[in-house]
């Protein structure tokens, strides 16, 4: 069964739901009953008409997919087991740029934990680096000295090239 209502008895609709004082209330309550209708599963246009409609979008976000190719690779598959392409084959076209969406943004997700793990391995390894030149410095000292007795020893032995007449 199609339900189709005007653009305008919809948002009168929706103004019956809560007290909406200007556009953008009106626009988020549209917006919320929107989202709340894509949630539950209800399909408001068929295959077909979005097809037609976002043809242009969905073919955009195929590109984009081809794109996110090599950071899949390297960084998801392991998680879906599957080349992006066999993923992205399994979800219906109309949700193909919400699917590539999510795919980005679980790679820029993986990339910003993988960034905090190596940064926090940095951390670790300047701690350690600042320890050992800590530790160094009592040595440094102790080399210094010795480069000191070494050369006061060269000097003693040196033989005198003055000669006498």
């Amino acid at each position: 069964m199609i339900i189709t209502w005007q653009p305008e008895a919809f948002i009168s609709f929706a103004s019956t739901i809560c007290d909406l004082t200007d556009a953008e209330s009106a626009k988020q309550a549209f917006e919320r009953i929107v989202l709340g209708l894509a949630q539950s599963g209800m399909q408001l246009l068929d295959d077909e008409t979005i097809g037609r409609v976002f043809g242009g979008v969905i073919e955009q976000a195929r590109l984009n997919m081809n794109q996110l190719k090599d950071e899949y690779d390297e960084i998801l598959k392991n998680k879906y087991g599957e080349p992006i392409e066999s993923v992205v084959a399994r979800i219906p076209t109309p949700y193909v740029p919400l699917a590539i969406t999510q795919i980005s943004a679980e790679i820029t997700q993986r990339e910003i934990e993988l960034r905090k793990a190596a940064q926090a391995e940095l951390i670790v390894k300047d701690k350690a680096i600042a320890k050992l030149e800590k530790d160094l410095k009592p040595l440094e000292r102790y080399r210094s000295k010795q480069e000191k007795r070494q050369n006061r020893k060269r000097k003693s032995k040196k033989p005198n090239k003055k000669k006498k007449k």
